[in-house]
């Protein structure tokens, strides 16, 4: 199957130089991917360092918490339970990071069409 191009081309005759959009946008598309590779750093780096925030507060809790630690391991609770522990506080950490990222985000601009 020929494409467009090539069957203009070939009734117009060599007069005539036939470009599509993305050959004559070729900049404009390097400059996007340019930008979509420098939007996927930086959301990785945000990314990266509200996980290590985390973490950093879990080990924290986890050192002031050692006397409190000792005492449900002495009741009967199992290392299991109190890693389970920790990691619904983490859980409930991230959460509460996405909900405040969700309601401080800017509302979407609405599209305008107009009728005829």
């Amino acid at each position: 199957m020929a494409t467009v191009g090539a069957v203009l081309q070939s009734r117009l005759g060599p007069d005539y130089v036939i470009e599509d959009w993305a050959t004559l946008n070729r900049t404009a598309f390097a400059a996007l991917n340019l930008q979509r590779l420098a939007f996927a750093v930086v959301i990785g780096l945000v990314i990266l360092v509200a996980a290590l925030n985390i973490v950093t507060t879990l080990m924290l809790l986890v050192t002031e918490k050692r006397r409190d630690i000792a005492i449900l391991l002495a009741m009967g609770a199992t290392p299991r339970t109190i890693l389970l522990v920790f990691l619904a506080q983490g859980l409930a950490l991230g959460l509460a990071g996405r909900c405040v990222a969700v309601c401080w985000a800017p509302p979407r601009p609405l599209s305008v069409t107009a009728t005829t």
